[in-house]
């Protein structure tokens, strides 16, 4: 259980570190010559904060409204998506058991999760030192949804891949040793090719562009379901944390 739980928070930091917004600008003259090893770089400015993120709310809008690069998006995606399923199974499967059985519970916590840390932000940045807390709780906004759409496409994943029959259900690491190799192989290769199939479906979705008066559709269906798959993660975590998993 320790394990699980040290994997799960080290992909969630490295989610964070891969989707933190670049907020500072360092100014300099680069007009003289410079000798790079030899002299520091002159006239640094002061650390300057975008401007858009002392208000959270509009930051994640504007970022919900903004074109994704769809070759970074199915990169980064199927990236998290595959290291969750390979280094937490158990926690993966847990998540879409509370998924499953709690759908609106689950979209209510990520919603609650992301409303209070950014609410957060939002106090941090009016206050005066807690810039850094401010920008902390934009980043595990940013790594839970992350970490959480990763979830939510492992769980559609497994979806599609229980239309298929092939005689191993989806919590084959739990079935008895007398299961042969080769059908838990044709089980996962079969899971891999249903998680790239939905990886590649959530990148398209991504890309639908503004329709009429409605903003981007598509990059609100992929908010969703990161929100589901964050949200299984919280009822999970939460039941463990209470003992009555």
């Amino acid at each position: 259980m320790r394990h699980l739980f040290s994997s799960l928070a080290a992909l969630i930091i490295l989610s964070i570190f891969s989707t933190l917004p670049v907020v500072a600008q360092l100014p300099f003259d680069t007009s003289q010559p410079q000798m790079r090893w030899t002299q520091p770089e002159p006239n640094l400015g002061p650390v300057v904060l975008d401007p858009a993120l002392r208000r959270p709310f509009l930051f994640v809008r504007e970022i919900t409204n903004r074109k994704w690069p769809a070759g970074k998006f199915f990169v980064l995606l199927l990236l998290t998506a595959s290291l969750a399923k390979l280094m937490t199974p158990e926690v993966v499967a847990s998540c879409l058991l509370r998924m499953r059985q709690k759908f609106f519970v689950s979209v209510a916590f990520a919603l609650l999760y992301s409303t209070v840390l950014l609410g957060a932000a939002r106090v941090g940045f009016r206050t005066d030192g807690f810039e850094p807390f401010a920008l902390l709780c934009i980043g595990l906004v940013q790594g839970g949804f992350v970490v959480g759409l990763a979830l939510g496409a492992n769980l559609f994943a497994s979806i599609l891949h229980q239309r298929f029959n092939f005689g191993v259900g989806a919590d084959w690491p739990d079935v008895a040793a007398s299961v042969p190799k080769l059908k838990r192989i044709r089980y996962s290769l079969a899971y891999a090719f249903c998680l790239l199939l939905i990886v590649a479906l959530l990148t398209l979705i991504s890309t639908v562009p503004e329709f009429w008066r409605f903003p981007r559709i598509g990059n609100r269906v992929i908010i969703l379901v990161a929100m589901i798959g964050l949200g299984g993660l919280i009822c999970d975590l939460r039941l463990r944390l209470r003992g009555e998993r």
